[in-house]
């Protein structure tokens, strides 16, 4: 067989003809190509879509007034947005009458509250009194101050303040004015023995009335403040020391 016949029988078997071939797959470029193509118009729909939606939910926004979309919500504050909801749906006459309301409701719950203390504080006070020809501070909340028998009041002892007040001035409606006791330094001795050192309780010591409170009375007072009861007797005297330099000798006896 010569190699004329042997060509022929090769392309016979082996090439296909060109009819009946089969279609080869296109590149994958031109694929992609046309899926590009293909999405464009995808594409193109969805941001209308975005567009419609947005175009309608400022519509409804402006429309509508109680309807709200959730992007407004987070950026509003939560106050503003409770009041222009307020004053869309009740109006401003109305949101106005309930901002009185709330400032008055709130002015008096202050007031309520600075009463409520005062009183508290008052109850809390410790006030004292002393009753004619006794130096015995006894305790004002828990004492009968006034009835048959009782001797009258001479001074009131605030021992917050450590405020003498005569039973006159305390009584009354008028102003008054306080003044500070006229000692330097005070010194308790007991036939020249030096037992205590008041001079700190003497300088924030205040009164007011027709006269001076004795220095048993600043005394016992003092006991208060100290929790020292002295026993007044002969040899015990108050030590000061005046504005002007002059010392003094109060004795203290009962």
């Amino acid at each position: 067989m010569d190699d004329d016949e042997v060509n022929e029988i090769v392309s016979e078997e082996v090439l296909p003809p060109v009819d009946q071939a089969t279609t080869l797959p296109l590149p994958e470029s031109d694929a992609e190509s046309d899926t590009e193509v293909e999405e464009e118009p995808v594409a193109r729909a969805e941001i209308a879509t975005q567009t419609e939606i947005a175009t309608r939910a400022e519509i409804v926004t402006r429309t509508e007034p109680y309807a709200l979309s959730l992007m407004n919500l987070e950026t509003l504050h939560r106050y503003e947005y409770i009041t222009m909801v307020y004053a869309q749906r009740f109006g401003l006459q109305t949101l106005f009458f309930l901002q009185l309301l709330w400032t008055f409701f709130s002015r008096a719950a202050t007031a309520t509250q600075k009463v409520s203390l005062s009183v508290l504080r008052s109850i809390q006070t410790q006030m004292y009194v002393f009753f004619q020809g006794s130096y015995y501070p006894y305790r004002a909340q828990t004492t009968m101050l006034a009835g048959p028998g009782i001797a009258p009041i001479e001074w009131y002892y605030n021992a917050d303040t450590k405020l003498f007040l005569s039973s006159t001035v305390y009584n009354s409606t008028n102003d008054y004015q306080t003044q500070h006791l006229e000692w330097l330094a005070a010194e308790v001795k007991y036939n020249d023995l030096v037992l205590y050192d008041i001079s700190d309780y003497i300088e924030q010591v205040r009164w007011a009335g027709a006269l001076r409170p004795t220095a048993a009375l600043v005394m016992t007072a003092w006991s208060i403040h100290s929790g020292i009861v002295l026993n007044f007797r002969d040899g015990l005297v108050l030590k000061t020391i005046n504005e002007d330099g002059t010392e003094s000798s109060l004795p203290l006896r009962g």
